[in-house]
């Protein structure tokens, strides 16, 4: 029998937020890119005011956004944007990902 691993972290919601929205993660990710140099709770309170986005589903998608964002392999995957990148939901590590607020106590 084949074993389906069950998605975790902030892309467990992406489904969610996609039939909520009636956008695709990628819509959000470019949101989020053409934002500038904010932090994270900064960028959650962008996606709350501006776009009537729920807390969780604001912070799933920052957190994913900005460890994409740090991570090396996108400089490496030859994707031309990070929309591309989310687009698919390939993204899973987060799980095992220190989340931005958590650092700076």
């Amino acid at each position: 029998m084949v074993e389906i691993s069950k998605v975790k972290g902030p892309a467990s919601y992406f489904p969610s937020i996609e039939k909520t929205y009636a956008q695709p993660i990628a819509y959000w990710m470019d949101i989020l890119q053409a934002a500038g140099p904010l932090k994270h709770m900064e960028l959650v309170n962008c996606l709350k005011t501006q776009h009537q986005m729920g807390h969780g589903h604001a912070n799933a998608l920052v957190a994913a956004f900005l460890a994409k964002k740090g991570s090396s392999s996108l400089a490496s995957s030859g994707s031309s944007s990070l929309a591309e990148t989310f687009a698919s939901h390939a993204w899973r590590s987060c799980s095992t990902r220190v989340w931005p607020e958590r650092l700076s106590r």
